[in-house]
């Protein structure tokens, strides 16, 4: 790392990004001289409370950016969905960081939105691009969509941060008896599909993390609300557990499955989204297509007959984060970045 500098965060707090947020402060620190946090919920505006929510929050976005001029040197941005209105004087010190561009998030969740509404998204974020402004992918499928519809000339990548401390790899599993699956949006992340093929899987207990589980499961399913991220019942479920299964039909860069991979599980999961940057198939688990049941009752099957294969590809998953998502690596590309900005 050469020369000083200093960095400023602006995170949105919706979803997984409060969790990312609270790894970059214990990760940034270690990479720069210094880190302010200026949260854009802090600078939030009347438009709020009269419906203009996305107009809202790309404005309190701005603000929070601009609170930081002339006290640090980069500024990361997340997300891209709240980016709009960002200052164009900046730009080329900004480093916007997301998930999925809006194109792709709209076709991925099948949100339906006018086409003239993610022109105008783009263009936004293409006046952005032109003025200098870093984007980062949270995969290389994201960073392609951000390269095709931002007409940014090249995107740089990086996972998201991963407390591989806070996951402790467990020992390898002698046989696959207890399968954990974690998502708020049960329906969208595959939950139906589960509870499906868990029936047909009467020796295999199944434990269901999510808000949207339905009350009557049958008698090998059990259902845990009211975990939090992080929080230590939610630890104790992958710690018990001795597979991952994720067969969601609509997801970006889960960070479940990260948590998953640092505990050592082999990892069920469906290959949408950038989902391709986690689970190789065969590699760090077992890849399948989006609500294709047949599909993930052969991969289970398999994972419970080949117990040493699942200990194996868990073992894979481990390494994996370890490489591309611990907190210290994951810190030191954000430097490597910044460094290569223009001053």
């Amino acid at each position: 790392m050469v020369g000083s500098m200093r960095c400023g965060v602006c995170c949105t707090d919706a979803l997984g990004w409060r969790v990312v947020r609270a790894r970059w402060a214990t990760c940034l620190p270690s990479a720069f001289d210094s880190v302010i946090f200026a949260n854009p919920e802090d600078f939030g505006n009347p438009y709020l409370r009269r419906g203009f929510r996305t107009f809202a929050k790309q404005l309190a976005m701005r603000r929070a950016v601009r609170s930081l001029a002339g006290r640090v040197d980069r500024v990361i941005v997340a997300s891209n969905g709240e980016a709009g209105f960002l200052p164009l004087r900046s730009a080329a010190q900004t480093m916007i960081y997301g998930d999925a561009s809006h194109r792709q998030l709209n076709d991925l969740y099948r949100f339906n939105r006018p086409e003239a509404k993610l022109r105008n998204r783009e263009r936004q974020m293409r006046r952005l691009a032109a003025h200098g402004a870093h984007f980062v992918g949270m995969s290389r499928w994201c960073s392609a969509g951000f390269e095709q519809d931002y007409q940014v000339v090249e995107c740089a990548t990086i996972g998201p941060p991963m407390d591989t401390g806070l996951f402790p790899a467990q020992p390898p599993r002698s046989q696959v008896r207890r399968v954990l699956f974690v998502g708020g949006d049960f329906k969208r992340k595959g939950g139906e599909d589960l509870l499906a093929v868990a029936a047909q899987f009467s020796e295999l207990q199944f434990d269901i993390v999510s808000p949207g589980a339905p009350e009557q499961l049958p008698p090998n399913v059990l259902r845990h609300i009211g975990v939090g991220p992080q929080s230590p019942e939610l630890l104790a479920r992958y710690a018990n557990a001795d597979a991952f299964v994720f067969p969601t039909h609509a997801d970006c860069s889960p960070l479940a499955v990260l948590e998953a991979q640092a505990s050592g599980l082999p990892v069920l999961c469906t290959s949408v989204g950038g989902l391709g940057d986690m689970v190789s198939d065969g590699v760090h688990g077992w890849v399948f297509s989006p609500g294709d049941r047949a599909a993930l009752h052969a991969a289970l099957a398999e994972s419970v007959a080949q117990p040493e294969v699942a200990a194996s590809v868990g073992q894979a998953g481990r390494q994996r984060v370890e490489r591309e998502n611990a907190l210290a690596v994951h810190a030191v590309r954000w430097r490597t970045i910044a460094e290569t900005m223009k001053p």
